[in-house]
């Protein structure tokens, strides 16, 4: 078998402290495909053609959440909301008791 290729370019991965970048370029003599019909349920297929789009460009690697900012407040906040609560058990042991 034989195959002919040209590509328009180079594919490159470049490395750096903010990330991974990756380039492929294109076949150039790879015949252009494309979708050519009539949709019967046009919504469903656009939304599919969408997800379909955000899962092939997305990174698909989980990255947790950095919760220190979080922690820091509600550590600030956790002797106050504690007060908040033992107030309301006293008011609602005096209206008990009432």
């Amino acid at each position: 078998m034989r195959f002919n290729y040209k590509f328009a370019g180079s594919s490159s991965v470049t490395d750096s402290p903010a990330g991974t970048a990756m380039q492929f370029a294109p076949d150039t003599l790879r015949q252009p495909t494309y979708f050519l019909g009539k949709l019967s349920q046009k919504i469903p297929f656009r939304e599919a053609i969408s997800a379909l789009n955000a899962v092939v460009v997305s990174d698909l690697r989980f990255v947790a959440k950095d919760k220190t900012a979080y922690r820091e407040w509600l550590e600030t906040q956790e002797e106050l909301m504690l007060g908040e609560h033992i107030a309301s058990l006293v008011g609602n042991r005096e209206v008990l008791e009432a």
